[in-house]
């Protein structure tokens, strides 16, 4: 590891549970002041733990150890769900379904068109969604 990683770790690391275990073993002991160590010890954890876990992405992306947040994470890509049985379908010039509205579709018993990807722009699927040769239709079927 890098200093960069090293200081993020550090940052982010355990922190709360040692300090915790140590101040109820001073109770368990009966030591003096040790209900006051311990809720001292208790609200400092607290604190620090929120304290780190609200500025982690703002460290870590100052030590610029993330990768500039890009719009398709945010989206699920057509591969990854196809793994989650469904199924990918591309409409070329020799489809049945190119130019026809999806309610008009004689569709096989139990298949479902999940989303419609024209371009690079995803639609919904309704009824009145007329479906052009290029479209790429996500669907499930049981």
């Amino acid at each position: 590891f890098n200093y960069k990683e090293k200081f993020f770790i550090s940052w982010a690391g355990l922190k709360g549970a040692v300090p915790i275990i140590f101040a109820t073993m001073a109770i368990t002991e009966g030591l003096p002041n040790a209900q006051g160590m311990f809720n001292l010890t208790f609200y400092i954890v607290v604190f620090s733990v929120l304290l780190q876990g609200m500025t982690l992405k703002y460290v870590g992306k100052k030590l610029n150890l993330f990768e500039e947040d890009q719009e398709e994470d945010k989206f699920i890509e057509i591969e990854e769900l196809e793994e989650l049985a469904l199924k990918k379908m591309i409409l070329d010039e020799q489809s049945e379904y190119v130019n026809k509205k999806i309610r008009e579709l004689e569709l096989p018993q139990g298949m479902l068109i999940v989303s419609i990807k024209r371009d690079e722009n995803y639609i919904t699927p309704k009824g009145d969604v007329t479906l052009l040769m290029g479209d790429t239709l996500l669907f499930s079927q049981n």
